[in-house]
């Protein structure tokens, strides 16, 4: 299937309420046809992996294309270099994740990934790096706990003086790392502790930052971690 007709799919399937309701979180919609996430899941079902197809989407520039081809891309054909490419381009929270969760955390190169992107200086790509180590917490269980101790010194260090969506990205990290295993729930309490509430800004919505010292307190979260 050519991209052209792909895009013309897209475009029918946007919806004028989409686009409304992201401007309030602040997404530039220029170059955005409005299309839900679930929409998109299920056209990338029809299309299956295509890595040649994926990149061809991702050029294109077009938002919910770009979604797209994080589903349709072929994590074993996909190279450092393009992850880099999009993590750089990826100039939105909900795209960067994913990136990061259909496409980054099934590559090998997921670990080096979020030792280069929680260090670049690119808001966005920091944002993918964070989020990389969020879904690898939640995911990988054969991970040591020491991988994850640097990390949370460096929440500690860094999270209140952080950019808006990278806030938002260290604060999940802290609560999935806390939630891995009764020692990792220690160091992440500690951690959240000492930086008091986050406060992340959603704009015109009614969304609210979630709390990582009542999450990582409270007994659901316990439960899970014995």
């Amino acid at each position: 299937m050519k991209v052209e007709a792909i895009l013309e799919d897209l475009n029918s399937l946007g919806d004028s309420r989409a686009i409304a309701a992201w401007k309030k979180l602040g997404m530039d919609t220029s170059r955005f046809y409005g299309v839900g996430l679930t929409r998109i899941r299920d056209y990338a079902k029809k299309l299956r992996k295509n890595h040649a197809l994926a990149i061809a989407l991702w050029d294109s520039g077009i938002f919910d294309a770009r979604v797209l081809a994080t589903f349709v891309a072929d994590p074993s054909l996909a190279s450092e270099e393009l992850l880099d490419r999009w993590a750089t381009e990826s100039t939105y929270w909900m795209l960067t994740d994913k990136l990061v969760s259909e496409l980054a955390v099934k590559t090998p190169y997921a670990r080096a990934r979020v030792e280069a992107w929680t260090r670049s200086p690119d808001d966005h790509v920091r944002r993918a790096g964070w989020s990389l180590l969020d879904t690898l917490a939640k995911t990988d269980k054969s991970l040591a706990d020491a991988l994850f101790l640097p990390y949370l010194a460096a929440i500690q260090r860094r999270l209140q003086h952080e950019e808006n969506w990278v806030k938002e990205a260290m604060n999940n990290a802290l609560i999935a790392i806390g939630t891995r295993n009764a020692a990792l729930n220690r160091s992440a309490l500690a951690v959240a502790t000492a930086l008091g509430r986050v406060h992340v800004d959603y704009g015109d919505t009614s969304c609210q930052t979630p709390d990582a010292l009542k999450a990582l307190s409270g007994g659901r979260v316990q439960a899970r971690i014995r």
